[in-house]
């Protein structure tokens, strides 16, 4: 009989663990949604906390904000954790109103999750006012 030759160039067996793949990591979400008043043409703004509870580094990190506002462009909005401060919004869009956005802030992977987290939040003009609905981390360990 003849045979067939061949080369075997690779594999690899990959695990599920609960429906997903091993690579996959693990998100935790910690949220404030105590509202908060934003102080009018302030330049020390107001801080809203975010306490992590879990220990771990960091490999993804998303902000989602949701804060009322009547003039966004008067607004700076940064998240600091640890001497890392991170802007993430800096008076951009005008006269729009309300930012309901979510940022992806590599600046802090690698970085230990647990601890303080502030939103500071500036409101560096006159007339128009906002609060701070609510806001969260998503952090993926």
């Amino acid at each position: 009989y003849q045979t067939d030759t061949g080369v075997l160039n690779g594999w690899k067996i990959e695990f599920l663990v609960g429906g997903q793949e091993t690579n996959t990591p693990e998100t935790t979400s910690f949220v404030n949604e105590d509202p908060l008043g934003i102080p009018d043409n302030s330049f020390v703004g107001v801080s809203s906390t975010v306490n992590v509870t879990r220990t771990g580094a960091i490999k993804k990190l998303a902000l989602h904000l949701d804060i009322a506002h009547t003039y966004i462009g008067d607004l700076e909005i940064s998240l600091e954790k640890n001497g890392i401060s991170k802007v993430v919004h800096n008076r951009e869009g005008g006269s729009d109103d309300d930012i309901k956005r979510t940022f992806s802030l590599e600046e802090f992977n690698g970085s230990e999750a647990e601890g303080e987290w502030q939103l500071v939040v500036k409101d560096l003009s006159r007339r128009d006012v906002g609060t701070i609905n609510s806001w969260s981390l998503d952090i993926a360990f």
